[in-house]
């Protein structure tokens, strides 16, 4: 594999990666956000998880797209 492909596999791979890592808690919830009636703490945790994972999601688009064009 030349150089040029192996960084579009490389690119591809971590846009489809970082997509689903966007949409992961949501996924598994099946839920935007919880209305049910629950603990306080899991609320919390609830919140950060799914204010964390798009960060950490566009990270991971960012660095494979730094990737590719370096």
């Amino acid at each position: 594999m030349n150089t040029k492909t192996s960084r579009a596999v490389i690119l591809i791979t971590g846009l489809i990666i970082g997509i689903f890592i966007v949409f992961l808690p949501y996924i598994l919830t099946r839920s935007w956000f919880q209305n049910d009636d629950f603990l306080a703490e899991l609320y919390i945790t609830d919140y950060i998880l799914k204010t964390l994972s798009p960060a950490m999601g566009l990270f991971v688009i960012y660095d494979a797209v730094k990737f590719y064009f370096k």
